[in-house]
């Protein structure tokens, strides 16, 4: 008994080391096949480059890492708007009691609602596109733009929230009104910072037709990284002016636009069309060619992004309002006031009860 006992144990052994030697190698294989594969995709980006292929052995940055974990962040930032969203849309059952013509304080609460709607909206497209880039297996240079295409759905998400903060404070804080603009307006200058900032590696990448890397490298736009660093300065510098300047005319009262419903209508509109046409741009601009050389940053793809993003940001911040208590047309106090009671009606329905029970 023994005997077969300790056979039947070193049976079980054999048969454990086997299993693990054969996960073992299958293991080592795919980590070969890996290794081979990045290899293959490093010497094709060094190939036929010369000088040139001293810089890309260094500082390489992998977009679509970071891209794929920028879209949680997205997504979880626009999903705070939907709190706000549910708040400001209870005001007008809490204040029942208020008089229901329109004034600039519920033009201002609507457009604070359509901040917020647009910001939810954005943070969800501008995920979706962001996880799409992601889960791309080469790093070719197609994702430079389809990224810059990307970024302007986000960042419309981050300007949207911040200027629905700005519009409710200026209804009920607004001596800190210009202190949260200006927070607004830099939401959307940093996210220029980040949008035009990525022209700067667009030398970096290759195309999937390693062969002809030569030919192909002189037919781009950016050719070297000194000169996709001088795009990307002259990107920012262009791109933000717009929203230095809105945000010069609005804290000196230079352009001071009144709460307007129509105006506000427009906005949102034009921010609903800009959110879905360049989530959809980013969508089309990361697919690849069928003849394997894909094309980088064309001259107007390196300035619409961050323009789009420099203007959207300049138009909320002139928009948005300094003062709208100080103006009488908030919900004051006589504008809610409760209804009035009837006393003759209370003292006969008294005296019919009174009579009616007998006393």
């Amino acid at each position: 008994m023994d005997i077969l006992a300790a056979a039947r144990v070193t049976r079980r052994i054999m048969l454990a080391v086997r299993h693990e030697l054969a996960d073992e190698t299958v293991g080592n294989y795919n980590k070969r096949q890996d290794a081979g594969a990045a290899a293959s995709i490093g010497s094709n980006l060094l190939e036929a480059d010369g000088a040139g292929g001293s810089d890309r052995r260094h500082g390489q940055f992998d977009l679509r890492a970071a891209v794929g974990a920028y879209a949680p962040i997205i997504a979880l930032f626009g999903s705070l708007a939907v709190p706000a969203i549910v708040l400001l849309l209870t005001v007008p059952a809490l204040n029942s009691n208020c008089k229901p013509s329109p004034s600039p304080a519920t033009a201002a609460t609507g457009f604070a609602t359509g901040l917020l709607v647009l910001g939810m909206l954005g943070g969800l497209l501008g995920a979706l596109a962001a996880a799409a880039i992601g889960a791309e297996r080469e790093l070719t240079v197609n994702l430079i733009p389809a990224v810059m295409y990307m970024a302007v759905p986000a960042i419309a998400s981050v300007v949207s929230i911040l200027g629905a903060f700005e519009v409710l404070v200026a209804l009920y804080l607004p001596a800190s009104a210009t202190l949260f603009a200006i927070i607004a307006a830099t939401g959307g200058l940093f996210g220029v910072i980040f949008t035009a900032f990525a022209v700067a590696d667009s030398p970096r990448l290759g195309s999937t037709a390693p062969a002809s890397y030569q030919e192909w490298i002189e037919g781009e736009l950016l050719q070297d990284a000194r000169q996709a660093r001088r795009w990307a300065l002259s990107v920012f510098a262009v791109a933000s002016a717009p929203i230095f300047i809105s945000l010069f005319l609005w804290y000196w009262q230079i352009i001071k636009l009144p709460p307007n419903s129509g105006r506000y209508d427009i906005l949102i509109g034009s921010g609903l069309g800009l959110i879905i046409t360049f989530t959809a741009r980013s969508e089309i601009r990361a697919t690849h060619t069928t003849h394997g050389k894909d094309r980088g940053l064309r001259p107007y793809e390196a300035f619409l992004p961050c323009l789009a993003i420099g203007l959207y940001t300049a138009a909320v911040v002139i928009l948005m309002p300094h003062n709208i208590l100080n103006k009488g047309s908030a919900h004051t106090a006589s504008q809610c006031t409760a209804p009035a009671v009837d006393q003759r009606s209370i003292q006969d329905t008294y005296y019919r009860r009174v009579n009616n029970s007998g006393l």
